[in-house]
């Protein structure tokens, strides 16, 4: 294979998006600016509790009435980005299938006396959808058990009797402190316990619109080969010794990597800037790679349909806005209608905000990115064949 020739056409589509800046400085100044308006100053900073965030309701029911079981409601009445409502079981669950709730949590039967012997108690989070909302409720319902089970531990190292007040006392004083000691597996929520950050509005809002403008960008790129056919490049890239699956591998290489440095550029400026954290890197490499694969083979898809690279801006443009609303970019998916829900599934902005979300909330748990990979990666595959197939050499 001809690689020298395949990065050369990778080398060259990189250099003629970042040549022009009157392209590729909006693609990065725009989701930093929005992010910085929409997310810091009208919801009220990332990564960072404000009274002015939208509160999530969830629902609480308990199966016992015991000490524990009460200190773990009050940590999640405690939490500002909670509305906790004391129902039922069979009204809490009512509501979640609903959609009145976001979740319903709820405490089982023997969760106190499992806890207290060492065990690994469930706390089940009922929930219809796996929505932005959703991921950020459970994360601080994880952490507020994770606290309780700290606060459990610490008080067993200071005060080994549980009958005397001074282990209560003891128990409190940990719990108030938000303790941070060893507390890791000990309560395990039934979705899995996280190891990642909290999870807030300002965050997926970030997110949304570096995953909008990228799907915008690499789209635009991939109409390079309908410029090139006006200047006489492609031409002149046929003629050359280079194969034609080599020119596509160069090209789909060369989207790809356009959509990798401003995805790079908005992920450090995000994180410097607003204090962003995008979770595991192992995890946002991997995530962000597919995305970008995807992003790419819709783009060559439209390049085959369109007849001019002013076309292939257009659709990219219009579709990218249309379909990252239906995705839940721009608010909780959620709050849409059954069937623009189902339509929003349908895109590659869901899975990723999907994926990004559980990286944010999971940390370095693969198994929460298997959905939102083989989503992606079934886009790609599928895209990218029509995309080639409709790619002229001549």
């Amino acid at each position: 294979m001809n690689m020298n020739g395949v990065l050369a056409i990778a080398r060259r589509l990189v250099k003629s998006f970042y040549g022009e800046p009157k392209t590729a400085i909006p693609m990065l100044a725009l989701p930093l600016a929005f992010t910085f308006i929409f997310s810091v100053l009208l919801v009220g900073g990332l990564g960072v509790d404000k009274g002015t965030q939208p509160r999530v309701a969830v629902a609480f029911t308990t199966r016992e009435d015991t000490l524990l079981a009460r200190k773990f409601r009050e940590q999640l009445v405690a939490t500002p980005s909670l509305s906790i409502q004391d129902l039922s079981e069979e009204k809490s669950r009512d509501l979640v299938r609903r959609g009145r709730v976001v979740a319903g949590v709820i405490v089982p039967e023997g969760f106190e006396k499992s806890l207290l012997a060492g065990g690994h108690p469930e706390i089940i989070v009922a929930h219809q959808e796996q929505s932005n909302s959703y991921m950020a409720a459970r994360s601080e319902v994880e952490r507020a058990a994770e606290r309780l089970a700290s606060a459990v531990i610490m008080a067993d190292l200071a005060s080994p009797d549980r009958s005397g007040g001074a282990w209560s006392a003891a128990f409190d004083r940990a719990l108030a402190r938000w303790s941070r000691g060893e507390h890791d597996n000990v309560v395990t929520a039934v979705t899995k316990p996280t190891t990642g950050n909290k999870v807030r509005v300002g965050d997926t809002m970030g997110i949304g619109f570096c995953i909008f403008f990228v799907l915008i960008s690499v789209m635009m790129s991939a109409g390079a080969i309908l410029e090139e056919r006006t200047t006489g490049t492609w031409q002149r890239i046929l003629a050359s010794p280079i194969r034609k699956g080599q020119i596509i591998l160069g090209y789909l290489i060369g989207f790809v990597v356009t959509g990798w440095i401003q995805m790079a550029i908005l992920i450090l400026a995000t994180h410097f800037l607003f204090g962003l954290s995008w979770g595991d890197p192992v995890g946002l490499v991997v995530l962000t790679t597919v995305y970008l694969t995807a992003a790419t083979a819709i783009g060559l898809s439209v390049a085959g349909l369109v007849k001019s690279h002013q076309q292939q801006m257009v659709v990219a443009n219009i579709g990218g806005v249309v379909s990252s609303m239906v995705a839940g970019i721009y608010w909780p998916v959620e709050l849409m209608p059954s069937f623009m829900q189902t339509l929003g599934k349908m895109t590659p902005q869901y899975w990723a905000m999907r994926g990004y979300t559980e990286l944010l909330a999971r940390g370095s748990d693969f198994a929460a990115l298997k959905t939102p990979l083989l989503v992606l990666g079934g886009i790609s595959v599928v895209l990218l064949a029509f995309g080639v197939s409709r790619v002229r050499f001549e």
